[in-house]
């Protein structure tokens, strides 16, 4: 009983100390918060990236995310961004194709799609991207207008987000692949031909 008595005292004399969480900045949170949901979406399905799991494993506090994004969608709708200006920051030559099997390019475009499925609006994800860098894109493909630049650009978007979405379904091979890319390149160099005789030219 004593025993008990003291046992009691201790606790009230030397109370557990609280756990007290660090306040970390308010931009390294929203860094750690994105660098660690995306290497979640490259390895895990989509809707096992939940909030508790990603600041769990930001080290950070759940709330953090209502904070910085509003929300999980929020979060995600930024996150394309982000994916979007890293792969433009690798491919900073619109011409150059590659960008659009960039894996961050495929991964923003698997993520839309996959919002859109959960009843995000497609156009919140639009970035003006056509607008912005046509002009560019028709100077380095020799002198196009600008309505054969911003064709051909969606054209061969929509082809990728489309291989980023359904290509799995049809098995390529490297070489069938590399064939495509060498059938894109090719028709690229005769876009001037090409709208000439179409009749586009400015």
């Amino acid at each position: 009983m004593v025993s008990d008595v003291n046992s009691q005292e201790k606790k009230v004399a030397f109370p557990r100390p609280k756990v007290v969480r660090a306040v970390v900045p308010a931009a390294e949170a929203q860094k750690r918060i994105v660098d660690t949901a995306i290497e979640m979406l490259r390895t895990i399905p989509f809707d096992k990236v939940t909030s508790r799991e990603v600041t769990k494993r930001a080290g950070l506090a759940q709330p953090t995310i209502a904070r910085n994004f509003g929300s999980m969608e929020g979060l995600f709708v930024h996150i394309t961004s982000v994916l979007m200006e890293n792969a433009l920051a690798r491919f900073p030559e619109v011409i150059n194709q590659s960008l659009f099997f960039d894996s961050d390019f495929l991964l923003r475009v698997r993520l839309i799609s996959w919002l859109i499925s959960e009843g995000s609006p497609a156009k919140i994800f639009n970035l003006n991207f056509f607008q912005e860098n046509m002009r560019a894109f028709a100077n380095q493909a020799g002198g196009i207008s600008d309505r054969t630049s911003f064709t051909w650009l969606i054209h061969v978007t929509l082809l990728v987000e489309g291989y980023a979405i359904f290509a799995g379904m049809h098995d390529l091979t490297d070489t069938q692949l590399t064939d495509s890319l060498t059938m894109i390149a090719a028709l690229r160099a005769k876009l001037p031909e090409l709208e000439r005789e179409l009749g586009w030219t400015q």
